[in-house]
């Protein structure tokens, strides 16, 4: 029998009844991406609505392991802070910081999520009712291997441990291409809450569309709302609709004084207009996108910029530009210790010298986007970079290099053949 309730009020009511729930305490979202646009507002107005238990909410994308856990515990680290400043004015005891297992770089990385979580769920007391609510719900999951890794380490395999048993762990799976459900089958996992969100893509515009036109909400809202819609139009492909409410943003974070949001505007434009193949247009909205992230000093805005920027020189020829914007993209996935992206900008960074018949700066290029790639397994990347090393030094009769190359790239290959 169909639920009498709409989508959005049968997930609330279904976390409601999970969050009460005694013996499962691990639930699984499977929901799209742009289905989160709206389900994260709902847990956050649960939140709110609920003073006595505490929520974490994460939204940081899956790109590889080490960069998700590294924004995780950032993240809690930041949210600790603020309420400890909070408590310290009302003259209250604080809570105890992260303990260093969770923060070292050098212990792996599903141990420091799982540090976290244990020591997150005692900021709570079950003697008193209350509960430890955190979601992780990432906003794309990109890395599939790395995203399983996450929650078949969170997961109950051996029943529920002591110490979880205030914690109410909302877990992501993929509604486009679930995979999650079926690796905790496998692994065992038992008492697991599962549930599928129902949200079309239009449906999910009209109710942002409503938010944009309710005069009863705040005005950061009604933004939050009209920039979903500019997402919207875009996968809708109502270009046109999108580029004028991104015109509206623009304005509004022009009038207010926030920098990251213009620069994330302009992009969103520079996305619609390299969509529909105006790439002079969408190299400069880049360009201003790029100046303004650097003019916050925000490290992931100028890795949003760069890449989109970098390929259109490319297809516009201009290899130089295209070089420059690759070498400064790899430099900031560098300093924010993303070594995925920086592997994929030196790549890139080495065909555009490649273009510019650079043959030794190219050659430089493939082979610290190897080195990184190999430091952190990343088969993805070595898969194409080797081949083009190895093509570099049958050129140049280097017949030592490129069988030691070409025996990589077979093991490699082996190891992407079985996963």
């Amino acid at each position: 029998m169909e639920s009498s309730l709409g989508p959005l009020e049968e997930l609330h009511a279904v976390l409601d009844t999970f969050i009460e729930e005694k013996e499962r305490f691990v639930f699984l979202l499977t929901t799209g991406d742009d289905e989160l646009s709206l389900v994260v507002p709902l847990i956050e107005q649960m939140d709110e609505s609920s003073p006595s238990d505490v929520y974490f909410i994460d939204v940081s994308p899956v790109r590889d392991l080490v960069t998700y856990v590294n924004a995780v515990v950032a993240h809690a680290r930041a949210e600790l802070d603020e309420v400890n400043q909070a408590r310290e004015q009302e003259g209250r005891e604080p809570i105890a910081a992260l303990p260093d297992e969770c923060q070292q770089k050098n212990v792996p990385p599903l141990d420091r999520l799982r540090c976290l979580i244990s020591h997150m769920t005692s900021w709570v007391s079950d003697a008193d009712g209350q509960r430890m609510v955190i979601a992780l719900v990432p906003s794309h999951i990109s890395d599939r291997p790395a995203h399983a890794k996450i929650v078949g380490a969170l997961a109950p395999l051996q029943g529920r441990p002591p110490w979880s048993r205030a914690l109410r762990l909302i877990l992501r799976d993929d509604r486009h291409e679930p995979f999650v459900e079926e690796i905790l089958r496998k692994l065992g996992a038992t008492g697991i809450y599962l549930y599928t969100t129902r949200l079309t893509i239009r449906e999910l515009a009209d109710v942002a569309a409503a938010d944009v036109a309710n005069k009863d909400l705040s005005a950061p809202r009604r933004i939050n709302a009209l920039m979903q819609c500019a997402i919207f139009d875009t996968a809708l492909g109502r270009y046109e609709a999108a580029i004028d409410k991104y015109r509206t943003l623009f304005q509004y974070y022009d009038e207010h004084g926030v920098t990251e949001m213009k620069s994330t505007v302009l992009q969103g434009t520079g996305d619609i207009l390299g969509r529909i193949k105006r790439y002079p247009g969408a190299r400069d909205k880049y360009l201003q996108a790029l100046d303004l992230a650097s003019d916050a000093k925000s490290l992931q805005l100028i890795l949003n910029c760069v890449i989109p920027l970098g390929d259109i020189d490319m297809r516009l020829d201009r290899y130089v530009e295209a070089e420059h914007v690759y070498a400064l993209g790899a430099e900031a996935a560098e300093k924010m210790g993303n070594v995925y992206a920086q592997a994929d900008l030196l790549e890139k960074c080495g065909l555009a010298r490649e273009a510019l018949k650079n043959h030794r700066g190219a050659t430089e290029c493939f082979t610290a986007a190897a080195n990184a790639a190999r430091e952190f397994s990343y088969d993805a990347r070595l898969a194409t970079v080797l081949p083009r090393l190895c093509k570099i030094y049958k050129r140049i009769g280097d017949d030592d290099l490129r069988k030691s190359y070409n025996a990589e790239l077979r093991a490699v290959r082996a190891r992407l053949s079985e996963r």
